[in-house]
């Protein structure tokens, strides 16, 4: 997928599903650190664009680099939203600080995996198996106008589960 944040879709939605097992601030670091690989590539001019991250065992290194960097990076973010800027709404929205190593380690799981499900319907040069196999995964079973629904639906049905949860209290 060429845009980082439709990949943000399944993870709100996962989110809503799963609040207290998930970590949307992981799960979302993951994704952007694993299409650090292709935009490097897109500003080097070099094919392909998806290697060794867009792969199971480049996948997992990026899901363990994203627990330990984004659970403590995770927190201090909140501490500081909740500080500075939940402060300054109306209705302020104030999220818990603390991420548990378990919520780190699904919403990284979640992250690399599905951002390894929708590239594999998406891109031609998407291998998730190499170097064992030459198994290109799901490609062509949804259109990429398609995939972007499917990421936005899922995000907007999750925001709104969560505003209700909120709105409620």
């Amino acid at each position: 997928m060429p845009f980082t944040h439709f990949h943000l879709g399944p993870g709100v939605a996962l989110k809503a599903i799963w609040p207290r097992q998930v970590s949307l601030l992981v799960f979302a670091l993951c994704q952007l650190l694993i299409d650090l690989e292709p935009l490097y590539s897109v500003l080097h001019n070099e094919y392909p664009l998806h290697r060794f991250f867009h792969t199971l065992p480049g996948a997992t290194l990026i899901a363990m680099v994203g627990v330990f960097l984004g659970r403590y990076l995770g927190e201090f973010w909140l501490r500081l939203y909740n500080r500075k800027i939940a402060v300054l709404l109306t209705r302020p929205i104030i999220f818990s600080e603390h991420i548990t190593w378990r919520m780190a380690v699904v919403g990284a799981l979640l992250g690399v995996s599905t951002h390894l499900f929708f590239d594999g319907m998406m891109h031609s040069d998407f291998n998730p198996l190499a170097p064992w196999s030459p198994w290109v995964g799901l490609q062509g079973v949804l259109t990429g106008g398609q995939i972007y629904q499917v990421c936005l639906l899922l995000g907007g049905l999750g925001v709104v589960v969560i505003l209700v949860r909120w709105w409620r209290g």
